[in-house]
């Protein structure tokens, strides 16, 4: 049997020009307030096996700015409606972990089993993680290069 059903085209997801993706509030989406049973968490970068090959990519798609909780059925809607986006480069997931520490002094990573509680990373602990994939002190695009020279 032939499927004869048209194929739904979907829309990659939008994203910054670093390749980070935008809020979906910026997208027309519900501004709402964390209610079990009524909403649900967006994470910008999905979808999550696609962010487990390192600590930096777990951390940086957990990162309180990168998600937005939305109601249920919108939630649902925008995942029928978009692709995901594409992966940004760890440079770049560094790059914005380090902008994140910098003005806040700790990172703020959303839990991803209870959605509505929020644990932080210190400075030491970052440092071990970015010592771990060899990456450089803040300015991470410029200083790369020089783990290769």
């Amino acid at each position: 049997m032939v499927n004869t059903e048209p194929r739904i085209t979907m829309s990659r997801y939008p994203t910054d020009k670093r390749g980070i993706a935008i809020s979906p509030l910026e997208l027309g989406y519900t501004p709402v307030e964390h209610k079990r049973g009524v909403t649900s968490n967006h994470h910008h970068q999905y979808e999550k096996r696609r962010y487990q090959a390192t600590r930096i990519h777990q951390l940086f798609r957990g990162l309180i700015i990168n998600v937005t909780p939305l109601y249920i059925s919108e939630h649902n809607e925008l995942h029928r409606e978009y692709e995901a986006p594409r992966v940004p480069d760890i440079i770049t997931m560094q790059d914005v972990l380090e902008e994140y520490i910098a003005i806040n002094g700790v990172l703020d990573i959303v839990r991803e089993h209870q959605t509505n509680q929020t644990y932080q990373v210190t400075t030491d602990q970052w440092e071990l993680v970015r010592g771990a994939h060899g990456l450089q002190v803040y300015g991470a695009r410029n200083s790369i290069s020089n783990l290769f020279a």
